[in-house]
């Protein structure tokens, strides 16, 4: 992706090559260059790698990114990120950047010359509640090739300055050392040493030939069409498959479901999704949709009401959120094993990828049963997959013991 970004109104979609519109004003000042306001919601869509550069603090986005850009009090650029991964680094030695990540809060006032990453990432346990229970939240500051010095700066809601427990004040991380938060433990912090760095901080990873044309197909929607939403709507009833799919992400992004779930539900010749790509689509969208809490979850929960099946809404959403333990035991396995037969092609994708998901079964295993295959070949998967349900074996593997 292009350097900068581009702004769409309240958020600035930071999409392939630059170029950009605003969802309220029409085609803004979002291409390569342009300048960043005092406060902008940036997110990077699928496809794209944008960088972005705040009073000297050059910051790279990875795709599937939201996060907030401001400047502190005293001027330092801040970047809070919501969740995804950035990575940030400046030529001048004295440059400083403000940080928000989770639990993490703080100032790095010294080593930016070297790359800093950031991470926010969201987990939720399989069959638990949105509404109810929030994801884990695990955010994480690492330093790359050189040391850093972290400036921790927290404050309650009435004002009174806390600090994290475990860690100090301020201090040096050192190289290849991250700086951790868990949402579990939320008063306190830890160190960790990394025995190697994460793929995705030293170098993007490569797009092959398909998704680098679905991002500049979605840079030139959104550099003609007005506003935002708009252009990616239209991209999302593109002939072109990953097209649709570029679109749906990024609207799935913006808080917007339908048009993902109208693609997710596909089956029509010509707009039906090869394997790999609904599998791909949903791991990137729906896990992340229902970790962002109860409104997004509800959200999701509506387009499948409103643009999946007749009457499965219900069915697919609960295979969507996946099944506890507890919840296998109690009719969830014969529920996904009856659903193996199910006249939706998406419900019967739903029910192969959560059996997977509890199983964990071998390569070979899993080719036993395709959803989008012929009745007769399907008729035997199922027939396997009930003989498992018969022994018992619709469980998850039991935990490896851990090394002392």
């Amino acid at each position: 992706c292009g350097p900068r970004g581009l702004r769409a109104g309240r958020v600035k979609s930071a999409a392939a090559g630059g170029g950009g519109s605003s969802r309220d004003q029409g085609p803004g000042p979002g291409f390569p260059g342009a300048a960043v306001a005092p406060r902008e919601d940036v997110i990077a869509p699928p496809a794209s790698h944008p960088e972005v550069n705040v009073r000297g603090v050059t910051i790279r986005f990875l795709p599937n990114t939201r996060a907030v850009l401001a400047v502190d009090a005293d001027g330092a650029p801040r970047v809070e990120v919501v969740f995804g991964r950035v990575v940030a680094r400046a030529s001048r030695p004295d440059a400083r950047l403000g940080v928000s990540a989770g639990g993490l809060a703080g100032t790095i006032t010294a080593g930016l010359v070297e790359p800093v990453a950031i991470a926010v990432d969201l987990e939720r346990f399989p069959g638990s509640d949105p509404t109810a229970e929030p994801a884990r939240q695990r955010s994480s500051l690492i330093a790359v090739a050189g040391g850093v010095v972290w400036r921790q700066s927290q404050g309650d809601d009435q004002g009174n300055e806390r600090t994290l427990d475990g860690i100090a004040r301020e201090g040096m991380l050192e190289p290849r050392t991250a700086l951790v938060w868990d949402s579990t433990q939320p008063s306190a912090a830890t160190l960790e040493r990394l025995a190697a760095l994460p793929g995705w901080v030293e170098s993007p990873q490569p797009l092959d030939k398909l998704s680098r044309g679905a991002g500049e197909a979605l840079k030139a929607k959104v550099a003609l069409v007005a506003p935002l939403d708009q252009a990616l709507r239209e991209l999302a009833t593109d002939k072109r498959a990953e097209n649709r799919i570029v679109a749906a992400e990024t609207l799935a992004l913006l808080g917007e479901f339908d048009d993902l779930v109208e693609l997710l539900c596909a089956d029509a010749p010509g707009r039906r999704l090869e394997g790999r790509q609904w599998t791909a689509l949903e791991a990137a969208t729906v896990p992340l949709a229902l970790a962002r809490g109860a409104n997004a979850a509800a959200k999701l929960r509506k387009a499948f009401e409103d643009r999946g099946p007749h009457g499965k809404a219900e069915q697919l959403f609960a295979m969507a959120l996946g099944f506890s333990d507890e919840a296998l035991a109690n009719g969830g396995a014969q529920a996904l094993v009856d659903a193996l037969e199910d006249g939706d092609l998406v419900v019967r994708r739903y029910a192969i990828k959560c059996l997977c998901d509890v199983v964990q079964p071998p390569p070979s295993d899993r080719l036993r049963y395709r959803p989008d295959g012929l009745p007769d070949l399907r008729r035997e998967g199922v027939n396997w997959w009930r003989g498992q349900l018969e022994k018992g074996l619709i469980r998850r593997p039991a935990p490896l013991p851990k090394t002392p």
